[in-house]
């Protein structure tokens, strides 16, 4: 008789096939139970152990053995023992060996190919399974703050709040999470509040395989919450990098509060702060503030606070005095608590560059950075640093470096569309712009940053249509609307950009966009009195400056300055508020860009603001002074950079390069155009006549296909309810 028929008639088969599905019943039951009994994590792994090692003891039982009408009898075969005997060997030292492997911790994560590395992760929104569908602030605050005290574990990548919370509501494989976030494991849950209780499953599971790591599950009372947060927290680092030293413990849970009703309040700030609109600014300034009159002590919350005024002088909505008085007593509330606080060192850098202290300010952000290489802000504002310093590599570098930790976070592809700009890498810029905008297609400055492609192509209509996509997603944004109001200018459209003009007035009286913005458009209109007013009147306003706004219009109003012969005025006015030297030797232009100032955000301003630095007969000699500082301080290497060439070129006597550079400027160059070049004295060459000629020809064929362009997307070209609209 064969084996197989041997095996078939000692029922082996049966016993096998039924032992198997009550295993599966055991194991079920184990895993389900021993988290609600509190058992450790190697618990259920222990059960599993067990049911199989009892398969093949079943096995061989059902072939020694056969149930007779006089009982079991033991009955050994003539053939095929050894084999048998052989197999259930090997099932045994299979199973063994599994649960040797699994209690290791490590489960192959040393193997991973993960872009982040093996001890990285990416903490998902956990789910709201409560019974109000609006708590789900509440689960997502509790996923925030377990990836904020992940994140400080200095050997642990934490993908950001921005990426890992896209996933919220879809259901993506964990594999194609982990290929997107660059992270070899997830932590996902759920989170059930009831009244005064809640329940949270969490639990830790590999990308590459979707595996589990570890999970637990917690019913407790909503007081036990803050303990709880600590333990899943502590578990998942314990998993993916061995034990956490007490220091790092203690930082990663330093901040929280213990009164439910200061968190809750916290979370809804967190929520708001995410959406980043200026209506949602306000809302999370006042949630964090519900929090601290809670719990004054409440150090994430201070820390909360104080990122909302950030954010706020960020996207314009107040002004930068504003938010350091807002925030200097929360400040020094958190540097009692904790000095050493990472985000303090941020934004104490913040301020420090704003009081002119460049190079403490490069301290403190460096310090601030080692000490949470994770936090995604502080690195977002080294990124932003290195661009508004014109260090378009360095800027390049930190913004690709951010999206390694937020690959999917929109609102970072502006920064790194930027950097390709100035670096002249445009249709990567494009790329990067679409990217963000595919992403984050409700995001403001996702839509932003497509207008400042279509600004570096010469593309007026496309900057204006992008300009008013974001308008529509932001309409309390007045930054917005006020920077695409030169564009409507020169796009023959007057009184679109009057009107738009009124509309950021409305929104935020007096703002600096606004003002900048008009007089360069009666710069452009040939109204130089106009112009030279308004721009005298913005001279005392230099340090509210954002993304360059206030050298812009002082550019146009030196131009008008000039053409009214009145550019010694404006020039005394300038040396007179700090802006311009008297001299550029070494020494006056230390002076003047004091404590490691960037040089080449220095001389970027003091190229369009070139036609006030001194009179005609004196200009060629102040141009070689300046050429001689810059060359002395920043070196050869420096004037060869192809980012710096157009500001290299108004320093040399060469009329070429003067040439070369106009015919290449993009619009974000282009304002007081043809008075720059007169001033210049290249108005005359043919390459820049036909060059101007070229541009008021597409900008009419432009203006000629706006209106599709508009309707399209349902924009409108004037403000809704304007009374010039209606006259149209």
């Amino acid at each position: 008789m064969s084996l197989f028929a041997e095996l078939k008639r000692r029922k082996v088969f049966k016993v096998a096939a039924g032992y198997l599905v009550v295993a599966w019943l055991v194991i079920q039951v184990g895993a389900t139970v021993a988290p609600q009994l509190g058992l450790p994590d190697w618990a259920p792994r222990l059960i599993t152990l067990i049911v199989l090692l009892g398969l093949p003891v079943a096995v061989v039982i059902a072939w020694l053995t056969e149930l007779t009408p006089e009982g079991l009898r033991l009955e050994r075969a003539p053939k095929g023992n050894k084999r048998v005997f052989f197999v259930a060997a090997l099932l045994v030292a299979a199973g063994v060996g599994w649960f040797v492997h699994a209690l290791s911790g490590d489960v192959g994560l040393t193997g991973s190919k993960a872009r982040l590395g093996a001890a990285s992760t990416a903490v998902l929104p956990f789910l709201n399974l409560s019974s109000r569908p609006e708590d789900e602030y509440f689960s997502d605050g509790l996923s925030e703050t377990l990836l904020h005290q992940l994140a400080q574990v200095p050997k642990l990548k934490v993908a950001a709040r921005t990426s890992s919370f896209s996933f919220r509501g879809k259901q993506d494989d964990v594999r194609r999470i982990g290929e997107l976030l660059g992270v070899a494991t997830v932590v996902e849950g759920s989170v059930q509040r009831s009244g005064e209780m809640v329940r949270i499953t969490a639990q830790l599971v590999r990308t590459d395989d979707g595996s589990e790591l570890w999970s637990r599950s917690y019913d407790r009372r909503l007081a036990d919450l803050f303990a709880i947060q600590d333990e899943i927290a502590s578990e998942v680092a314990k998993a993916l990098v061995g034990e956490v030293l007490p220091d790092e413990h203690a930082k990663a849970v330093q901040g929280g509060t213990r009164d439910v009703a200061a968190y809750d309040a916290y979370a809804h700030g967190l929520q708001q702060i995410a959406i980043d609109s200026f209506a949602s600014l306000d809302a999370a300034e006042r949630a964090m503030l519900q929090a601290l009159a809670r719990d004054p002590n409440y150090l994430d919350a201070m820390v909360g606070l104080v990122r909302v005024e950030m954010l706020m002088t960020q996207t314009g909505k107040i002004p930068k005095r504003t938010a350091r008085l807002r925030a200097r007593p929360w400040l020094a509330r958190i540097e009692q608590i904790d000095p050493g606080n990472a985000q303090l060192l941020g934004v104490r850098a913040e301020l420090a560059e704003e009081a002119g202290e460049f190079d403490v300010s490069r301290r403190l952000l460096a310090q601030a950075i080692e000490r949470a290489p994770n936090d995604t802000w502080l690195r977002t504002t080294q990124a932003r640093r290195h661009l508004y310093d014109m260090e378009f590599e360095s800027a390049l570098a930190s913004a690709e470096a951010v999206l390694s930790l937020d690959p999917l976070n929109g609102s970072l592809y502006f920064l790194k569309t930027s950097a390709l700009l100035w670096l002249g890498r445009i249709d990567e810029a494009e790329a990067s712009a679409r990217r963000g905008w595919q992403l984050q297609p409700q995001n403001p400055n996702a839509a932003s940053a497509m207008a400042g492609v279509a600004a570096f192509r010469n593309d007026l209509a496309a900057y204006v249509h992008w300009n008013l996509v974001a308008h529509r997603i932001d309409p309390d944004d007045h930054e917005i609307i006020a920077e695409m109001v030169p564009a409507l200018q020169d796009l023959g459209e007057p009184a679109a950009a009057d009107a738009w003009l009124r509309v950021s007035q409305r929104l935020a009286p007096g703002n600096l966009f606004a003002e900048s913005s008009r007089v360069v458009v009666e710069n452009a209109r040939g109204n130089a009195q106009a112009a030279y007013d308004g721009a005298f009147a913005l001279i005392p306003r230099a340090a509210e400056e954002r993304r360059w706004n206030w050298t812009i219009a002082m550019g146009a109003g030196c131009l008008a300055a000039v053409e009214l012969g009145r550019s010694a005025q404006m020039r005394q006015a300038l040396v007179h508020a700090g802006v311009l030297a008297p001299r550029y030797d070494v020494a006056s232009f230390r002076a003047l860009v004091p404590n490691g100032t960037p040089i080449n955000a220095q001389v970027r301003r003091l190229s369009m603001l070139a036609p006030c630095l001194a009179e005609p007969q004196d200009w060629n000699a102040r141009r070689a002074e300046l050429l001689a500082t810059v060359t002395a301080l920043k070196g050869p290497a420096w004037m060869r950079k192809p980012s710096n060439a157009r500001f290299v070129a108004f320093l040399q006597p060469d009329r070429e390069a003067l040439v070369r550079e106009e015919l290449g400027a993009r619009y974000t160059e282009q304002v007081g155009r043809e008075a720059r070049q007169r001033w210049l004295g290249i108005a005359d060459d043919p390459r820049i006549v036909a060059r101007n000629a070229e541009l008021r020809r597409m900008h009419r064929a432009q203006h000629a296909g706006l209106p599709a362009m508009l309707a399209r997307d349902r924009l409108a070209l004037m403000p809704a309810g304007d009374a010039t609209a209606r006259s149209r």
